[in-house]
């Protein structure tokens, strides 16, 4: 077994763990919330990178209100 399955394998086995035990003591919904919140400012990001990028809007002016 190389390394890198090695550590793919106890990064889902901790992953299953956390999980389980989460969703046991009733705060896995919570995780799932934070972890869409955080990615939904990555989706902010990456749209207005794309629209300063393809009509050049200026760094100071924010495109979304979100």
């Amino acid at each position: 077994m190389r390394f890198s399955e090695k550590n793919l394998r106890t990064k889902m086995v901790v992953w299953l763990a956390a999980e389980i035990f989460l969703t046991s003591i009733g705060t896995d919904d919570l995780a799932d919330y934070s972890e869409f919140i955080f990615e939904m400012n990555l989706v902010k990001i990456e749209i207005e990178r794309r629209l300063r990028t393809r009509y050049l809007l200026p760094q100071n002016l924010s495109p979304l209100k979100i």
